[in-house]
C-alpha cells in the first residue's frame, strides 16, 4: 500500500477538493448548511429552552432520523406549537404541551406507538431540564457510545447540527468514502473493523486531527471538527449533490482520482 497510496498526498488533495465543491455547483447549500450549523450553536448556547433545537429532536423522532418523509404540514405545525408554548416556561404546561403536540401530529401521520412513546420519553427528560441540559447531557452520552430518545445516527445528527461538531452522522455514504478512499486504512487502529461504524468514525477523526489541523473552511477548523467534514464527504457522495464516490464510483470525473487508494489499486489492475 506504501508505494501507491500515501495519506499526506491524499489529504492534500481532500483539502483542495474541499475548496472546489465550495466553488462549484453545491457550493451555495454546503454554505448554507455550515452557515445553518453555526447559527444552531449560537441559538442554543443563548436560549436555554431553544425551541429551535427541540423542533429538531422531533423531526428525528418522526423520520427515523431522516430515513422518512416529514408531514408535509410539520413547519405550520411546529410554528404553531411554538407561538403558544414558547413564549414561557412550557415546563409549567408540559402535560397540556406533549397531548397537543402528540395529538396534532396524529392529524398528519399515523402517530405510531414507537414515536408517541419517544415523544414521551423526551418530555419525561424535559420535565425536569432544559433543551440545553438535555442537550450536553445527551453528548456525555454519545462520548461513552449510549443515547437516550434518538438512535445513533439520529443523536449524532442532532449534536452536529447544534455545535458538538466532533460528532459523526455516519451512513453508507461516508462509510465507503472513508473505506475506498484509503482514510481507513492509513488511519485506523489495529483492532478495528471497517464493518464496525465507531471504527470508521475513529478513523475519520484521526484524519482531521493528525492531517486537516489549522485548516479552516467558512471559520470552521476541520481538524477538530470531522462532523463538519463529514458534511463534505456526504456532498461529494450523495445523489442529490455531486453524486461522485457513489454505489458504484465514478473515478474518471473523480477529483482524487489520482490518490485515493481504490482508484489508484484498479489503475494498477487495468
Amino acid at each position: 500500500m506504501d508505494n501507491i497510496f500515501n495519506i499526506k498526498t491524499f489529504a492534500k488533495k481532500f483539502k483542495e477538493t474541499v475548496k472546489w465543491m465550495l466553488e462549484n455547483n453545491y457550493a451555495e447549500k454546503i454554505k448554507n448548511d455550515l452557515q445553518n450549523f453555526k447559527e444552531n450553536k449560537t441559538h442554543l448556547q443563548n436560549n436555554e429552552d431553544s425551541f429551535r433545537a427541540l423542533g429538531m429532536i422531533i423531526k428525528l423522532i418522526i423520520t427515523n432520523s431522516e430515513r422518512f418523509r416529514l408531514p408535509q404540514n410539520f413547519d405550520n405545525l411546529w410554528r404553531s406549537f411554538e407561538e403558544k408554548y414558547g413564549r414561557e416556561n412550557f415546563r409549567d404546561r408540559i402535560e397540556e404541551a406533549k397531548k397537543e403536540l402528540i395529538d396534532r401530529l396524529a392529524n398528519e401521520i399515523v402517530v405510531r406507538e414507537i414515536i408517541k412513546r419517544k415523544i414521551d420519553e423526551l418530555f419525561n427528560y424535559l420535565r425536569n431540564q432544559t433543551v440545553q441540559k438535555f442537550t450536553e447531557e445527551l453528548y456525555q452520552m454519545a462520548q461513552e457510545g449510549g443515547t437516550v430518545v434518538l438512535g445513533e445516527k439520529g443523536r449524532d445528527l442532532y449534536l452536529r447540527d447544534f455545535g458538538y461538531w466532533d460528532r459523526i452522522p455516519i451512513d453508507r455514504h461516508q462509510m465507503r468514502f472513508i473505506i475506498r478512499s484509503g482514510i481507513y486504512h492509513a488511519c485506523s487502529s489495529e483492532r478495528s473493523d471497517p464493518l464496525k461504524k465507531r471504527d470508521l468514525q475513529d478513523a475519520l477523526k484521526k484524519f482531521c486531527s493528525d492531517y486537516l489541523k489549522d485548516y479552516t473552511v467558512e471559520e470552521i477548523e476541520l481538524g477538530s471538527a470531522p462532523g463538519i467534514v463529514d458534511i463534505f464527504i456526504w456532498s461529494f457522495c450523495a445523489k442529490n449533490r455531486y453524486n461522485i464516490c457513489k454505489d458504484t464510483p465514478q473515478c474518471k470525473e473523480c477529483p482524487l482520482k489520482d490518490v485515493c487508494l481504490y482508484a489508484l489499486i484498479h489503475q494498477q489492475k487495468s
